[in-house]
């Protein structure tokens, strides 16, 4: 199964990042494919735009901090859309901590937990490739 990844990025706020994640998303999902958003926003506005109610503990930053699995924290918002929130303190602490480096990878960091997602997920409507493992 081929998969795209595509980053909306810039350090200034206000530039309609959420937006058209939300929008993007959506679309892409409402047209067959399957979509998962990872908010890395310390103001954690994607899961309210979908009203997804965020499980504490349950964030990326506990995917970055290793302290949770990828898979444990996705959501289903919508038929073919999902979403690893955020929450404000706590990727704030992930954050500062990818900064200091005292996680260890650095930049690869994101990269090496997004592949998890190829592999297994808690939700029973996104399937596993053969051989992939939890």
């Amino acid at each position: 199964m081929r998969s795209n990844t595509i980053a909306l990025a810039l350090s200034k706020g206000g530039s309609g990042k959420t937006t058209t994640a939300v929008n993007l998303g959506h679309g892409l999902a409402l047209r067959g494919k399957r979509v998962c958003l990872l908010d890395a926003d310390t103001q954690a506005h994607l899961a309210i735009a979908l009203g997804v109610a965020v499980r504490p503990g349950h964030t990326l930053a506990e995917v970055l901090t290793g302290e949770q699995k990828l898979a444990r924290c996705v959501v289903q918002a919508r038929d073919n859309l999902w979403l690893v929130p955020s929450e404000k303190t706590s990727l704030a602490r992930a954050k500062l901590a990818m900064a200091q480096d005292e996680l260890g990878a650095g930049a690869f960091w994101l990269q090496e937990r997004v592949k998890e997602i190829t592999g297994c997920t808690t939700s029973s409507s996104w399937t596993r490739p053969q051989g992939g493992t939890c």
